[in-house]
């Protein structure tokens, strides 16, 4: 391959990684838009990190329930109560690290969408530059 098209090439793969990487900047600054711009998530994906929020949300309150019961008793009933809010907090605590462990499954999936489509666009625009070099035109993009 010729040096000046080596050249160009690599320039250009340059200019598109600070490009990607800026992207990604902006994007974990929007974190609510993480989710919301993926089609390629499995609706049950997110079903399931809906039911597992909402599970660790009645947990939470539980929790919240059994530490009011346990800080207001008094005498015997006491150690029965601390058992009651010690329970609580064991089960919102497996509930959140199975939402956690959910969350980092959504964010695999989103991370593998927009690795693949940045890789997608990658290679549209290097046929791009190569058929600008050789004279093809745009007709090369297409291929």
């Amino acid at each position: 391959m010729h040096p000046v098209l080596v050249k160009t090439i690599a320039d250009q793969l340059l200019a598109e990684r600070l490009s990607d990487a800026e992207r990604l900047r902006l994007a974990r600054c929007q974190q609510p838009a993480l989710i919301a711009g993926c089609a390629h998530i499995p609706p049950e994906l997110i079903d399931r990190l809906i039911e597992l929020y909402c599970d660790w949300r009645a947990e939470c309150e539980q929790v919240r329930s059994a530490y009011g019961r346990c800080s207001g008793s008094a005498g015997s009933d006491r150690a029965r109560a601390f058992a009651a809010y010690t329970e609580a907090l064991d089960r919102e605590e497996c509930t959140c690290e199975l939402y956690a462990a959910q969350i980092r499954l959504v964010r695999a999936c989103v991370d593998r969408s927009r690795a693949a489509r940045m890789a997608r666009n990658r290679r549209s625009r290097l046929r791009r530059v190569i058929g600008r070099l050789r004279g093809d035109g745009p007709a090369v993009a297409r291929r």
